[in-house]
């Protein structure tokens, strides 16, 4: 079985929202590793390019993990394992993650600021 996650926060919060839920699940056997990015200002490409890095790591150090992604953070799982297949993974779990669109994020889109 496997007992290590990756955690990535989503875009306006820092990784430090990811500890309750990494409390949480290492109070069940899991044992947590939290990826942090500064998501405004760097293209996804190198935040993916960053935790395919960090994911080596870990899956080096102890064998393949699961991914726990959250918003944005749940957008930048994806194109990881999209872009680096060898990648040793188990399951990727996206919270809240505009993976199909934002119907808030075209509305605000509209508007000048928004873009």
């Amino acid at each position: 079985m496997l007992r290590e996650v990756i955690l990535v926060h989503g875009l306006w919060v820092p990784g430090l929202v990811m500890h309750p839920l990494a409390y949480r699940l290492e109070q069940s056997g899991l044992r947590c590793h939290a990826f942090s990015y500064m998501g405004a200002g760097r293209p996804l490409a190198a935040h993916a390019e960053r935790l395919a890095r960090f994911a080596h790591d870990v899956s080096d150090r102890y064998g393949p993990a699961h991914f726990v992604g959250h918003s944005l953070g749940g957008l930048l799982v994806l194109e990881t394992l999209n872009r680096h297949r060898p990648i040793g993974m188990g399951r990727a779990v996206l919270l809240g993650t505009p993976a199909r669109g934002c119907y808030a994020g075209r509305r605000i889109a509209r508007y000048r600021m928004g873009r």
